[in-house]
């Protein structure tokens, strides 16, 4: 009987440890019981960004009111698309504009999870180069999407990562 439970702890143990080390995510959470897709559903405000590790959160709060919203696209989309609405106000060059765009993000899950997103000013004669933040908010150019790396999803925070030649972006999303 004793032998019995020994065996069944060791199983369980390997068992916890085959689940936990398993995790898409480098900043977890470990184990969730909402897929990939669903726990990206939602609204969120930027709480932290930094470029090569120098926090830019402060820079971004000063300039930018923006929300961002994950939505479950209609027909066609497909399971591994969203639609997204960013809406806000943007300060250009002292005064505060409504900015707005709608447009679709796809994501890819294969070692890691990636998300496509279109962050773009349509309109610079409004919002001034000064007010593009690379890579949140960026210049129409030559419309391709920014193809992001999600570190972290839980079902309140969503942690993105960009790379792009020498820069490091880090972008920290938290559900409102």
């Amino acid at each position: 009987m004793k032998t019995k439970s020994i065996r069944n702890i060791v199983v369980l143990g390997l068992m916890l440890l085959t689940v936990l080390s398993c995790s898409k995510f480098e900043d977890g959470p470990k184990i969730s019981l909402r897929s990939v897709v669903k726990r990206i559903y939602g609204v969120y405000k930027i709480d932290y960004f930094s470029k090569n590790g120098t926090d830019l959160t402060d820079y971004w709060n000063q300039y930018y009111n923006l929300t961002f919203k994950f939505l479950k696209a209609e027909a066609g989309g497909g399971e591994n698309c969203s639609y997204v609405e960013i809406v806000g106000s943007i300060d250009s060059s002292g005064t505060w504009k409504d900015y707005s765009i709608y447009n679709y993000a796809y994501f890819e899950s294969s070692d890691e999870v990636t998300i496509s997103l279109y962050n773009c000013l349509i309109d610079t004669t409004i919002f001034p180069a000064e007010r593009l933040l690379y890579p949140l908010v960026i210049n129409l150019g030559d419309g391709r999407p920014i193809i992001f790396t999600i570190t972290k999803l839980s079902n309140k925070e969503m942690w993105l990562f960009y790379e792009e030649g020498y820069d490091d972006y880090e972008i920290h999303y938290k559900e409102i």
